[in-house]
């Protein structure tokens, strides 16, 4: 299986910079939490605890349906702060697309990419499009995390061995809305403190951002979109860009070869 990731060319520019230094591809990611509120796992989240409460006779004013996720006025999950960067991949043959400006698609070799991810802690997982098995999940794992979860005169708080923060990431990263499903995502996620993330002013704003390194051996393909054939100059620009960085671009160039 192969997993398609969609770049600006810009992107992509920037990505090879170091490339005869590092042998790697460097990819950004995004804070999903400032990015979109991902509101919709959330819902499904609390959706799972109302359910389990109840099946176990308890009302919704008495429950924890309603507890805060976000910690006050900051889009910051409860719990360790930490920051949840991500990046998507596509399966082939999906109906995703980002648009018809000239953009990248770059193709990588799923077994060598999540062999990676374990060397680097960085998490590779598919996104799960059907809202009653995602309840049933939430669900079964509130068997053991609900007792596990209480308020104190401030916030949220949880016991010493509760997992119900990874609940809540599962449900920020991996559950999408139905309508998606098309889509086949996959995401990279990685996790920062906000000490260890970058910043970068744009738009009249302070975004924090991160990048990663996927080796050049993970890459299968590249292919200049909507059509090569239609671009001559930037086609040739671009081939003579990869040989700059190193690249060979008759191994893995759409065009070059077939």
């Amino acid at each position: 299986m192969v997993l398609n990731y969609y770049t600006p060319i810009k992107t992509f520019w920037e990505g090879l910079q170091s490339v005869r230094e590092t042998g790697a591809f460097r990819i950004p990611f995004r804070d999903i939490l400032l990015d979109s509120p991902e509101v919709y796992g959330f819902s499904i989240l609390r959706k799972a605890i109302l359910t389990y409460e109840r099946e176990h006779g308890i009302s919704e004013e008495e429950g924890k349906s309603r507890m805060p996720f976000y910690r006050q006025f900051q889009r910051r999950l409860i719990g360790p702060e930490l920051i949840p960067f991500v990046t998507s991949l596509y399966e082939e043959e999906t109906e995703y697309n980002i648009g018809d400006f000239p953009h990248l698609v770059l193709t990588f070799d799923y077994q060598r990419l999540a062999e990676h991810c374990l060397s680097e802690n960085v998490f590779l997982f598919r996104c799960k499009y059907e809202e009653e098995a995602s309840i049933a999940s939430l669900k079964q794992s509130l068997e053991r995390e609900y007792d596990k979860v209480f308020f104190d005169a401030e916030n949220t708080g949880f016991a010493p061995d509760s997992r119900f923060v990874s609940l809540l990431y599962n449900a920020l990263l991996e559950i999408r809305p139905k309508k998606e499903t098309p889509h086949k995502e996959w995401r990279l996620a990685l996790f920062k403190t906000p000490e260890e993330a970058n910043y970068l002013w744009e738009k009249q704003t302070i975004f924090p951002i991160t990048t990663w390194d996927i080796p050049l051996s993970c890459l299968v393909r590249i292919e200049l979109k909507p059509d090569y054939r239609e671009m001559p100059e930037l086609y040739t620009a671009l081939i003579g860009w990869m040989k700059h960085c190193g690249l060979v671009p008759e191994q893995i160039l759409t065009g070059l070869v077939e």
